[in-house]
């Protein structure tokens, strides 16, 4: 009888020490598999930038491929434009300043700004894209006809102000009434940096610094400026391959780099993650209003939108809440994308002018479930 005991025991102790085996072994399988899908897609042209992939709240993946656009190598070290990913810390910002009863998510937007020409948009509006505001951006280029000169250094926009000015000016045509639809608007995150310079009298770069940035010591990242003058050691250029592709073609410049709020933020994938990391705290706001920020906007007519403050609220792969938001701008693509239920983030950061970005994404998330990937 003891000796069956004894064999049992020592069966079941087994068998424990083979599951702990293989539930340690489970990220150092999916590394490789992901080392394996990242190499393809870097091998195919698909990719060059920087790669970090969590699962349960640890990294299980951090990697950089390529080159910057002056063809040193990257580093997890380097600061990648994030573009519009940036529009989730202008809304948090926004966020912060209402917790401190500085303004009100329904706020008409020319309480703040009364010399715009437009009526019935609130703040609430801004951060969910359904205030019907032009384009600035068409508006912008119609003016200065950048086409002519490209590569003039020296016609750029003065700053968000300036941007302000020309929409007064000329007027142009509300696209509808507010909150009547959704349509992505990088006006409407112009104007929340207005909103929050005008309420807070500090400049935007200054107020994420000291606000977001330093308390989350973020110290790879910044929100560029007009008056910014210092050399940016590890900040990465954007390009693309001429049509032989054996010539690397500069793509970072544009008349529009001085806009803020709807991108123009530098940032590492190790600082993202310590972004993504403080969503689940309450670090710089309160669970209840980021739990707002989640929320999706409500039309008019009662209809909801996919998009809540600064993120896009959707399924992933696996069909779990996936928080996330893309960006492109000159030669970046990015995106980052947060499993809520299941504690897991992507981060990918690419400075190639990739059309492939969507494929690198769905890929991880795919790796991340035991789900196969596909390759074009």
């Amino acid at each position: 009888m003891r000796t069956f005991w004894r064999s049992k025991l020592t069966f079941v102790i087994g068998l424990l020490i083979l599951i702990g085996c293989q539930n340690n072994s489970q990220p150092v399988e999916k590394e490789k598999i992901i080392d394996k899908f990242l190499s393809e897609c870097f091998s195919k042209g698909f990719l060059n930038g920087n790669v970090l992939v969590a699962e349960k709240g640890k990294i299980i993946y951090q990697k950089a491929f390529g080159i910057s656009g002056d063809e040193s190598p990257l580093t997890l070290e380097s600061q990648f434009r994030l573009a519009s990913v940036s529009k989730q810390v202008t809304a948090m910002t926004i966020m912060m300043l209402k917790e401190k009863r500085l303004l009100s998510f329904e706020d008409p937007v020319k309480k703040y700004i009364p010399e715009l020409p437009y009526e019935g948009a609130t703040i609430r509006h801004l951060l969910n894209h359904t205030s019907g505001l032009p384009d600035y951006v068409t508006l912008l280029e119609e003016k200065w006809k950048p086409e002519l000169n490209p590569d003039d250094r020296n016609r750029t926009v003065d700053g968000i102000e300036e941007i302000l000015k020309t929409i007064v000016e000329h007027k142009p045509e509300g696209l509808f009434e507010a909150g009547e639809k959704y349509e992505y608007s990088n006006t409407g995150y112009v104007f929340l940096a207005i909103i929050i310079e005008r309420i807070s009298g500090i400049p935007l770069h200054q107020l994420m610094k000291e606000n977001i940035f330093d308390p989350l010591e973020m110290n790879n990242t910044f929100l560029t400026s007009p008056v910014r003058k210092d050399p940016l050691k590890n900040r990465v250029r954007g390009y693309y391959l001429s049509e032989d592709k054996k010539e690397i073609v500069l793509n970072d410049f544009s008349f529009l780099n001085s806009a803020q709020g709807d991108g123009e933020i530098f940032s590492t994938v190790n600082n993202l993650y310590k972004w993504d990391r403080a969503q689940y705290t309450e670090k710089l706001i309160s669970k209840k209003t980021l739990e707002e920020a989640y929320t999706t906007g409500v039309l008019n007519n009662g209809a909801t939108t996919h998009y809540g403050f600064g993120l896009d609220i959707g399924k992933s792969k696996s069909y779990k809440t996936l928080i996330s938001h893309g960006g492109g701008w000159l030669g970046f693509r990015t995106w980052i994308g947060r499993e809520i239920d299941d504690n897991n983030t992507i981060i990918v950061l690419t400075n190639n002018s990739t059309n492939h970005l969507s494929v690198i994404t769905e890929g991880l998330q795919n790796i991340l479930h035991n789900k196969p990937y596909k390759i074009p």
